[in-house]
């Protein structure tokens, strides 16, 4: 069962973007600080597909979370969801960032 988490990303460790929409051809490592839910307050690894991170933003991550002996526990994700700011400077800085012209 897929679990939500919800933050921000705070620090990429390694990402790799993709002009193939493929699946496999892109990947995120990060560092997301949990600002909602059971987690709240907590620091920990993501894993996933994500072709542009923002930082600033906040997101909703679904996966699930695994422990590896390399790795320890992390937050494997295998969808997202930025969450839209909705003052008037948020909204102006989603527009800035994601329309041209």
């Amino acid at each position: 069962m897929l679990e939500t988490i919800t933050g921000q990303i705070e620090h990429v460790r390694s990402h790799r973007t993709s002009s193939i929409s493929e699946s496999g051809n892109k990947w995120l490592v990060a560092e997301f600080f949990a600002d909602e839910g059971e987690k709240k307050g907590q620091k920990f690894s993501i894993t996933g597909e994500m072709n542009s991170v923002v930082y600033g933003w906040r997101y909703q991550l679904y996966g699930t979370w695994r422990t590896t002996e390399k790795y320890g526990t992390e937050f494997r994700f295998s969808s997202f969801a930025p969450i839209v700011p909705k003052s008037g400077a948020g909204i102006a800085d989603y527009l800035d960032r994601n329309v041209n012209g």
